[in-house]
C-alpha cells in the first residue's frame, strides 16, 4: 500500500478529475490525504481519502461570491484580472501553500504527491516524486 498525497486549491476544472484520481486510489487500498479548502471538504471526505485543510494558504470556508479571493467579475481589463490573479491566486498565497505542504510532507513521508504545481516539494524534496497536473 502507497501513500498520496493530493494539494488541491478549488479553482474549478481540474478538481472533479483529481478526486476521481484520489478515489479510485482509496479503492485500491492505498492510503490517501488531500490538503484542500475547507469548501471542498465534502467532495474530499466522499473519496475516502482523510481531508486536511490549508492552514496558511487560501482556505475559502465555502463557494459563496463573498469568499471568492479572485473576485474576477470586478475586473475592467484582462491585465487587471492577471494582476488580482498573481497576487490572490498564484505568487501572493505561495508561500502559505509551500509551508502547508511541506509540512504535511515531512510529518507523514509520502510516497507521491499529486498537486497542480509543486515546485516547493520538487526544489527542497527533490527525491519526493510528485504528478504535476497542468491548471
Amino acid at each position: 500500500m502507497s501513500y498520496y498525497l493530493f494539494a488541491l486549491i478549488d479553482g474549478g476544472g481540474t478538481v472533479p478529475p483529481e478526486l476521481g484520481a484520489a478515489r479510485r486510489l482509496v479503492a485500491r487500498g492505498h492510503r490517501v490525504q488531500v490538503l484542500a479548502e475547507d469548501s471542498m471538504r465534502d467532495e474530499v471526505v466522499g473519496t475516502g481519502a482523510v481531508f486536511l485543510p490549508w492552514m496558511r494558504g487560501v482556505n475559502r470556508p465555502d463557494r459563496a461570491p463573498e469568499h471568492d479571493v479572485l473576485r474576477d467579475w470586478e475586473c475592467r481589463t484582462p491585465l487587471q484580472l492577471f494582476k488580482r490573479m498573481l497576487d490572490t491566486v498564484l505568487a501572493g498565497p505561495a508561500p502559505g501553500y509551500a509551508a502547508d505542504l511541506l509540512v504535511a510532507v515531512d510529518g507523514q513521508r509520502p510516497d507521491m504527491v499529486c498537486a497542480r504545481s509543486s515546485p516547493s516539494v520538487r526544489w527542497s524534496r527533490p527525491r519526493l516524486p510528485a504528478f504535476l497536473t497542468s491548471c
